[in-house]
């Protein structure tokens, strides 16, 4: 057989939007799923319906509630009633293929607590403050309950337990998380400098406080497709430190071709967590830092109240009260709420923040499970879902929509999960070499790298001379300040004049340009025809 020798040149310029690409010629493992493609085939919907006085309604039937997906009624294909963590009535049409939890009277139903604490933007006193608390509350999780806790601190997530019930290894992981440092401080002295400031209705940012955030989105988008699939309601305390708010321009316009707002940055969050059925309880660090008054009449209270029901996504345009320092409080304030009631959950705000697990246990224990399968295009295409209680004066709270994610964006997904969360090459039988390093001018250097695709890992079709396979090929790039690439999408046919025997590899060379530091760099390939992705990681020194 004859291998290919493909030489592959791709210039990769971390925290610029570009990415010039030139082709030559022709208890729990909680990170399982880097290699796994993730199969939404069911979307489940947890509604918490409520009378006029904000009182739980319990006893309702499927007959009770009207679903829509882009104004069109859906049949509820599954319900089931959770009260006090307890089924009470099951309706479906199965559940065989284990993805949707139906669950007969009376059975126990446990939740999983994803906890993603953001070192990246929070100040240490106040994340501290809430984590003690945190680790305080910990025998508010019933004996079924499970949680998970990860950290990422702007360059890489870590891991500080996976999924378990045991109280002493959660208390071990809150007191690590304690002892992480915290950047948040120097997040507000770079911004203070001149990374963003007051004017235009709005906080205007500059292009490196939009980079800022969308690494933490992708961070906690990242963690939300790598634990997509515990047992039980899944649930993420996302802890914020406060993350850069308003409308991101430079030089005073709007960056050409990119996200305008910290909410449709940050859209990515309740996309990835409404495909694979979380339900989002954001917790506020920083608290409350302005004196505002927060009277439904006043202001502020309008603004944290708003509902958005025509474009819950909107840009949030406020006017504050001169003087009154409160517009950095109100839209951090007002993004975290959006993320919650985007999933159906609550933003604890206030004094809520430092008694955050009592309240989340007590509001997802109680609630209604329903269930439809979407007619699923993998297109990429939002699509906008409406929960309607049939009863007068009953209203419900449930997640607004859901993203139908396309197989190229999943697995460009799991390229940045790889490479947040380190060293996936135990899942995968993918070799990547890296040769001789070259000095390029004073910052740049080339670097090749030999990719062997085991044959038998893809799909070689027969064609009129030899065997061909359709694969496409992803680096993702991080360097040592935790800047990350755009990921190309690089489509490739690979051809060989005889059937490769087992265990025979299938090479490609590619080069690359990167900036002279050391980068760690993910070599994903997905087979088109099966759909298999293999997944390898590397570290390259200048």
């Amino acid at each position: 057989m004859n291998a290919p020798q493909v030489r592959h040149v791709i210039t990769l310029a971390l925290l610029l939007p570009a990415l010039s690409v030139a082709t030559a010629s022709s208890q729990e493992d909680a990170t399982s799923t880097f290699g796994d493609v993730i199969d939404v085939r069911v979307v489940n919907i947890e509604v918490v319906v409520t009378d006029r006085d904000g009182n739980r309604v319990y006893g309702l039937g499927p007959e009770d509630f009207r679903l829509r997906v882009d104004d069109r009624e859906v049949p509820v294909e599954y319900f089931t009633e959770i009260q006090g963590g307890q089924a009470v009535t099951a309706q479906g049409s199965g559940g065989g293929d284990g993805l949707l939890p139906v669950y007969a009277a009376g059975e126990t139903v446990g939740n999983s607590y994803l906890v993603f604490i953001d070192d990246y933007f929070a100040i240490g006193a106040q994340r501290n403050q809430v984590l003690k608390r945190l680790r305080e509350q910990l025998p508010r999780l019933r004996p079924e309950d499970r949680m998970a806790v990860v950290a990422f601190d702007g360059k890489n997530l870590e891991l500080l337990t996976s999924w378990t019930q045991s109280q002493r290894a959660l208390e071990r992981a809150f007191d690590e998380a304690q002892r992480r440092p915290a950047s948040g401080i120097r997040r507000r002295v770079e911004r203070a400098g001149g990374f963003g400031g007051f004017g235009g209705g709005g906080i205007q940012a500059s292009r490196e406080s939009r980079s800022q955030l969308e690494r933490l989105t992708t961070a906690v988008v990242s963690t939300l497709r790598s634990f997509a699939q515990p047992p039980g309601r899944k649930v993420m305390l996302l802890l914020s430190g406060g993350w850069p708010t308003g409308t991101f321009t430079e030089n005073g316009q709007p960056l050409v071709g990119a996200a305008q707002t910290d909410l449709t940055i940050t859209r990515r969050i309740t996309e990835t967590a409404n495909l694979v059925g979380y339900t989002l309880y954001p917790i506020d660090l920083p608290g409350l830092q302005a004196r505002l008054d927060r009277a439904p009449s006043s202001p502020i209270g309008q603004i944290l109240s708003a509902q958005f029901a025509d474009n819950p996504l909107e840009r949030l345009r406020v006017v504050t009260p001169d003087g009154s320092g409160a517009l950095n409080d109100v839209i951090r304030l007002k993004v975290l709420d959006t993320l919650a009631r985007e999933t159906g959950g609550r933003a604890m705000l206030f004094a809520d923040r430092l008694a955050a697990l009592p309240q989340v246990v007590e509001d997802t224990s109680s609630y209604y499970w329903l269930g439809f399968t979407p007619d699923r295009q993998h297109d990429d295409v939002r699509h906008r879902i409406e929960v309607e209680v049939l009863r007068p004066g009953l209203t419900a709270r449930a997640r607004r929509g859901f993203r139908d994610l396309s197989r190229r964006s999943e697995v460009t997904m799991m390229a940045q999960s790889a490479l947040l969360f380190g060293d996936p090459t135990a899942l995968s039988s993918l070799s990547v070499e890296v040769g001789q390093v070259e000095r390029k001018g004073w910052s740049k250097m080339a670097v090749p790298v030999r990719i062997g695709i085991p044959a038998e890992a893809i799909t070689l079709l027969p064609q009129q001379r030899g065997y061909v396979a359709e694969i496409e090929l992803r680096m993702a790039v991080k360097d040592s300040s935790g800047a990350q690439s755009e990921i190309p999408v690089v489509p490739l046919r690979l051809s060989a004049e005889h059937l490769p025997s087992p265990g025979e590899l299938l090479y490609y060379d590619a080069d690359l340009k990167l900036r002279r530091k050391p980068h760690d760099l993910v070599v994903s390939v997905h087979d088109v025809a099966s759909g298999n992705v293999l997944t390898s990681m590397v570290v390259v020194e200048p």
